[in-house]
């Protein structure tokens, strides 16, 4: 829990079924989508990616589009354009309500196994390079290009695939770029600041992706624009993620795998290009009857609810849950000097240069809490009273640890309870807030899709309060401990000397500094 102070607010982590690593750029760059000259180069390169599958297309008779059985089509298309494996899987409908058919196995695979690979041929894809190239997000191309082949209808190269979509109308109303007009965030978030981030970040970027796909004419409305985004933000892969190949797809039959949250056993790491193909690996033994599932990323509660617009709950709890409090720097140094909050401010300009003081710092749970990351250092950064104290620190960066002594360290981690205290407080009555409207009926909701929100909403909360907690417990084991091996009254002063040693002994470690609560023993 002792980490540097090298970032102090979190990134948003998810992938997108290996989400791409631009999502924090994105974020801090000016929105180009709507420029005119951005959509009309953004038009031409959807018009060369078209071209390609053109000359395909020539020599392939027109697919109907009747959506009758369009799945099962589906995947007689993808076997005869060459796609391997899908002899030892079948669609059936899955037991979980709402969740249509899915895929699962008709044999055994072993680990090692490609359980599947789909052809380029029939790949819709968006090398960012490319996106980068011209300014625009790769969400945006890939819709231009997916609106492309379904205005062709049959005549497109990927017909049976689009007709086997969900229609406009049928995704999940819970998505994000489904939300009414009049969603209120600070109802729905107001005790999860993790859920909030996302969902602000979220509806900013559809708004603005939604606005290139009408500016550009690739999409004829508002809500054709949602869906084509919506099926690629829920069904995208990222191939090479991280890498100067990296590139945004669509895969045919691929995306109808679902993921599992703890029980999956398939991985999506193709080494290669789009063009190489699309393979689907075995990581666990996989029985006949069995459904396949494969881990989407590491992605919590909320993020599986704004980027699918589903929680995730049906194979038990989310091992990368997350949870997030905010802390207002201005409170926190309201009570030093001015020449003290002037020095810690620039030590937490000289870690992040991108520090504003009116912005609150965000920590993200577990991850800033861990070593070697924000949480730990910035309480302690902010618990110092003096110039002196924080001279200790800054020489280092925050990183390695510095020994202040435990009373110090008491200091710092009683500044983290509190904030640990109120965000669990905020969490509560947030939590109260929405199963009290819930528990008076649908007659308060405008709609059924408002319900379902606040139902969301209240579902997360309980996700995320017991990281809260048991980040608070951590530092309670600390401050107990402490307490305990700092009392001097009674007993005489060599009895408080072993005391203390052996409390440091237990708690100190020369390389990490000081250990969390709950890891201590």
């Amino acid at each position: 829990h002792c980490g540097a102070a090298s970032r102090l607010t979190s990134g948003l982590r998810g992938r997108r079924r290996h989400l791409p690593r631009h999502v924090g750029a994105r974020t801090r760059r000016a929105a180009t989508a709507a420029a005119v000259a951005a959509a009309a180069t953004a038009a031409a390169a959807v018009a060369a990616a078209i071209a390609v599958r053109a000359r395909r297309r020539q020599q392939q008779k027109d697919v109907p589009l009747d959506r009758t059985d369009a799945l099962l089509k589906l995947v007689q298309w993808v076997k005869d354009m060459g796609a391997t494996g899908l002899d030892g899987l079948i669609l059936a409908q899955s037991p979980i309500p709402g969740c249509g058919r899915v895929v699962y196995a008709t044999r055994d695979f072993e680990p090692g196994e490609e359980l599947c690979r789909v052809p380029a041929e029939i790949i819709l894809s968006v090398p960012f390079k490319v996106a980068q190239a011209i300014e625009e997000e790769p969400e945006i191309l890939l819709a231009q290009i997916l609106l492309a082949e379904k205005r062709l209808g049959a005549k497109s190269f990927v017909a049976p695939y689009i007709a086997s979509l969900p229609a406009e109308g049928e995704y999940p109303l819970v998505h994000p770029l489904f939300w009414p007009a009049d969603t209120r965030l600070d109802e729905l978030f107001e005790g999860s600041a993790h859920g909030m981030r996302w969902a602000d970040w979220c509806l900013r970027s559809a708004a603005r992706r939604v606005d290139a796909l009408l500016s550009s004419g690739a999409a004829v409305d508002d809500s054709e624009a949602r869906w084509a985004l919506a099926t690629v933000d829920s069904r995208g892969f990222t191939f090479q993620p991280d890498s100067e190949d990296e590139s945004l797809a669509l895969v045919p039959f691929l995306d109808m795998v679902n993921t599992g949250v703890t029980t999956w056993k398939c991985s999506f790491k193709p080494p290669g290009p789009p063009s190489e193909g699309a393979p689907l690996e075995i990581e666990e033994p996989i029985r006949r009857g069995e459904e396949i599932l494969y881990e989407y990323g590491d992605n919590s509660s909320a993020m599986l609810w704004m980027r699918y617009g589903f929680l995730g709950n049906h194979d038990g709890p989310n091992p990368h849950e997350g949870a997030a409090f905010s802390v207002d720097v201005q409170e926190a140094l309201a009570s030093d000097s001015a020449e003290l909050r002037e020095a810690k401010v620039a030590v937490l300009v000289e870690n992040q240069p991108m520090f504003e003081i009116d912005d609150p710092l965000f920590f993200t749970l577990p991850d800033d809490a861990e070593f070697g990351r924000a949480l730990y250092p910035v309480s302690r950064l902010l618990a110092c009273c003096s110039i002196e104290e924080l001279e200790t620190l800054r020489p280092t960066s925050l990183w390695p640890p510095m020994y202040l002594g435990p009373e110090f360290e008491v200091r710092a981690r009683s500044l983290l309870a509190q904030w640990l205290r109120g965000a669990l407080q905020a969490c509560d009555d947030s939590a109260c807030k929405l199963q009290e409207a819930l528990a008076k009926g649908t007659a308060l909701f405008p709609s059924e899709q408002h319900r379902s929100l606040h139902e969301f909403a209240a579902r997360l909360l309980e996700r995320e309060r017991p990281l809260l907690e048991f980040e608070l417990r951590s530092c309670e084991d600390f401050l107990s401990a402490a307490a305990a091996a700092l009392d001097e009254r009674g007993g005489d002063a060599f009895a408080a000397v072993d005391r203390r040693e052996a409390f440091e002994a237990e708690w100190w470690d020369r390389r990490l500094g000081w250990k969390p609560g709950n890891g201590a023993k």
